[in-house]
């Protein structure tokens, strides 16, 4: 086993809502199978494990409080799929997976990455090809002319870990966003700003579009169009 995949699941989802992300645990398990050990972290072990099975390893948020995220914890919204932590081991490659991500045939980009990555490529992610900033929140400001992501997959090499720079903009979020103000896509964007400020220490260069890092191999996209 040489990859983590990590899923989060908490309040009292439908049973819709266990069906998707079943499907997803089994689109991973199909092309991964046991090359990977696949995990899913809950506030609700009993009733995941119930409606999982044998898909996925449950675990509880708090099985181990002392490395447990709790601010994560206690703010509502999308920043509980990061609970427990940020990074479970920087031993493996990790891949953080949201419950309505699949894989719809042979994923040889992510493939490459998991496997054949020869410490080539630190992250990897999703793309998009919208331009709109609304899908990064309050940390819009930031995103404006860079090539944009979807957080619903992230992926982190051997060594690389983005764990301080995310607490670092949830910080600056917890600490300059009033309640009322807060959006639901505020974690996407502050994952967003967490992985341009770690490219930019390892580029050594003032980072201007995501594009541009994917030539110097810092940065592995999962759905870049190949020319």
């Amino acid at each position: 086993m040489s990859v983590i995949i990590r899923w989060a699941i908490w309040g009292s989802p439908s049973i819709d809502y266990y069906r998707m992300l079943a499907h997803s645990i089994a689109s991973f398990r199909y092309f991964l199978s046991s090359d990977a050990r696949y995990l899913v972290f809950t506030d609700n072990k009993c009733d995941a494990q119930l409606m999982l099975g044998k898909l996925a390893e449950v675990k509880s948020f708090d099985d181990n409080p002392a490395t447990l995220e709790r601010e994560f914890l206690e703010h509502q919204g999308t920043w509980r799929k990061w609970l427990p932590q940020v990074r479970i081991s920087e031993k493996f490659t990790e891949l953080r997976v949201d419950a309505d991500m699949f894989l719809l045939r042979e994923p040889i980009e992510l493939l490459n990455f998991c496997f054949g990555n020869q410490n080539r490529w630190k992250y990897l992610v999703t793309l998009e090809e919208g331009t709109e900033l609304w899908p990064y929140g309050n940390f819009a400001h930031l995103c404006s002319g860079v090539k944009h992501i979807n957080a619903g997959l992230v992926g982190q090499a051997p060594g690389s870990n983005i764990s301080e720079l995310l607490r670092q903009q949830f910080a600056w979020w917890r600490d300059n966003i009033p309640q009322e103000k807060q959006l639901y896509h505020d974690e996407q964007g502050a994952v967003m700003a967490a992985l341009l400020t770690s490219l930019r220490e390892e580029a050594e260069q003032a980072l201007k579009t995501v594009v541009g890092l994917l030539d110097q191999q810092k940065i592995f996209p999962l759905n870049y169009p190949v020319a």
